[in-house]
């Protein structure tokens, strides 16, 4: 195997298993981010709209309304002194983030390789 052909398994590889490891990572850090606050933040939880461990669908319940993750992103959770609720939000906020990331590398991958294949198509 060439290099080249390396490089472009790595380049759609990496950012494959960044999207998968970062939404299974994700979720399962929210749902522990969740459970921090409703057993130790009661009051917290409750202003955030009670949320469940797993975001829900509008249709079944009335929570989706981004409330947490707009708490974790903006970090509100550095208000609270709690250290594990820290770290958890923390680590919530990079793997949310390592899926946009990695969605942006394979979107110029994706327009690499499109250019690559324009150049080298017989006229």
């Amino acid at each position: 195997m060439a290099a080249k052909e390396i490089f472009g398994l790595v380049m759609l590889g990496l950012p494959c298993v960044l999207i998968l490891g970062g939404g299974f990572g994700w979720l399962i850090c929210y749902a522990f981010v969740v459970r921090r606050l409703r057993n130790h933040h009661n009051e917290t939880w409750m202003k955030l709209g009670s949320p469940s461990y797993m975001p829900a669908l509008p249709v079944r319940t009335n929570y989706w309304s981004y409330a947490l993750m707009d708490w974790i992103m903006c970090r509100d959770y550095l208000v609270i002194d709690d250290e594990e609720l820290t770290r958890l939000a923390a680590r919530c906020r990079i793997l949310y983030r390592s899926i946009f990331v990695a969605l942006g590398v394979v979107a110029i991958d994706t327009v690499l390789g499109l250019v690559s294949l324009l150049r080298t198509r017989p006229k």
